[in-house]
């Protein structure tokens, strides 16, 4: 009898043990909800918090103190230190305060007493943002105490130059790899959908380009908000460094604050421009006060398989951006402005053509990481592992995707395009050659293979 009870209350254990496992599984929810649902800005106590005053006579408190950020449509306050009360007009005002990572609302104290108390609780500046700047699980924890500031001037900055449809998410992606790195994917995307930036907004986006090298975040609220709509969140998602940290509470990571404390932590900064010409991005470089610590990386791919590429892109079909003459010039002067940097900076501007990273991702990549100084971790090469060697069939369709079988890439648009097409763009295109691409003369037939379309001795870097 007494095992067969036993093995009653084994089987009785085994029977709630799901039922158990789903009730903590629903509490931890409900927590993380109800967590995330009152969470604070990054910013919300750390503007610059004066406690020295506090005690002193006739104390005020107005919207020019950091203590406005806790005064729901506050007033001018005199603390007066004799009666110890405070005189004000309005005595409803709400004081808030964040208590085990939720937000509460009392009162405005009406005593000197319970202000001096309520103040002494936030110690310092920085003990205040340790208690406010929460991890997405737990929320006691720091999210950047691991990661200590790095001095700007010992953080790289690299700029990626290149044309849409010309494989840069892959070489952005890719460069990203390396370690703490600041990626920031197509800032000027919130000025121009598929078109590149006018002269008379360019003065615009180098002030953009400026803010974001130097972690400035505050003066760009426009960039900000429109990455912070739902249909252009993917812009902040491909910065895996700052996307670590609020993939769960994503309002983090359009706190301005949030933002600049992130880069500050980064040992590189990349940032990929399709919307500007080279010799747009070279001025701005040359007048900035960073150009130093600059280099650029001008990307280049074989002008027909952008074409091929864009053609099957909606908002550039139908624009300028799906005319070959248009691309083929901005090419052309994108090289002559590549050769006059080359000359004066030859350590600062690289150039390296996308079907050369496809066809040899290791070795290309190895060079160029030497070439700008990056480590080339592990990670590096598990992500061109896992990016570059998949079957034909199970890669993602999606156009925009990073996954692919690479040495199917360059040889793709021979498929795509009639050899019309590619006739057509061959006599509206002399830069070509320039790049050792190969005029094509025949229809590509199932036996041709890299060597038909380009010349694979063509230099690796130059």
């Amino acid at each position: 009898m007494r095992k067969e009870s036993n093995i009653e209350m084994v089987k009785y254990r085994i029977k709630c043990r799901p039922k158990l496992l789903l009730l903590l599984f629903l509490c931890l929810v409900f927590v993380l909800l109800f967590q995330m649902q009152y969470s604070l800005h990054w910013g919300k106590f750390t503007k610059n918090t004066n406690f020295k005053n506090i005690g002193k006579t006739n104390v005020v408190v107005n919207k020019s103190n950091s203590l406005q950020d806790n005064l729901t449509k506050a007033e001018p306050v005199e603390v007066n230190s004799e009666n110890k009360t405070l005189e004000s007009k309005n005595m409803r005002k709400v004081f808030a305060r964040r208590r085990f990572g939720v937000e509460q609302l009392f009162k405005y104290p009406t005593d000197y007493e319970s202000i001096i108390k309520l103040m002494s609780r936030l110690k310092t500046k920085a003990e205040i943002k340790s208690n406010t700047s929460r991890n997405y699980f737990f929320p006691f924890a720091n999210p950047l105490q691991f990661y200590p500031e790095i001095n700007s001037s010992n953080s790289s900055r690299i700029l990626l130059v290149t044309y849409f449809r010309s494989g840069s998410s892959f070489l952005g992606d890719l460069l990203q790899q390396s370690g703490k790195t600041f990626y920031t994917f197509e800032p000027l995307h919130y000025m121009t959908d598929g078109l590149r930036i006018t002269e008379d907004r360019l003065e615009e986006a180098i002030h953009l380009l400026n803010n974001i090298l130097n972690c400035d975040f505050k003066n760009i609220a426009n960039y900000i908000n429109w990455a912070k709509r739902p249909e252009n969140r993917f812009l902040f998602r491909w910065n895996t460094f700052l996307w670590r940290f609020c993939a769960i509470r994503q309002r983090l990571c359009f706190d301005a604050d949030f933002i600049r404390d992130v880069c500050f932590r980064s040992s590189t900064r990349v940032m990929k421009i399709t919307r500007l010409q080279l010799r747009d991005v070279i001025k701005f470089i040359e007048n900035s006060t960073i150009h130093d610590n600059v280099q650029i990386v001008y990307l280049i791919r074989d002008p027909r398989a952008i074409y091929s590429s864009r053609k099957g892109m909606s908002w550039c079909s139908n624009t300028s951006c799906g005319d070959i003459k248009i691309l083929c010039s901005e090419i052309e002067q994108d090289f002559a402005a590549y050769m006059q940097m080359k000359l004066k900076f030859p350590e600062r501007i690289f150039l390296i053509r996308y079907e050369d990273l496809a066809m040899n991702p290791v070795k290309v990549s190895k060079t160029l990481f030497d070439k700008l100084k990056i480590p080339f971790s592990p990670r590096t090469q598990r992500y061109l592992r896992t990016h570059t060697n998949v079957p034909k069939g199970v890669y993602d369709s999606n156009p925009y995707s990073t996954i692919r079988d690479s040495k199917l890439m360059p040889l793709q648009w021979t498929e795509k395009l009639s050899f019309q097409e590619i006739v057509k763009i061959q006599n509206n295109c002399d830069i070509l050659q320039k790049f050792g691409y190969k005029m094509i003369e025949r229809p590509i037939g199932k036996d041709d293979n890299i060597t038909t379309v380009m010349d694979t001795d063509f230099q690796l870097l130059k």
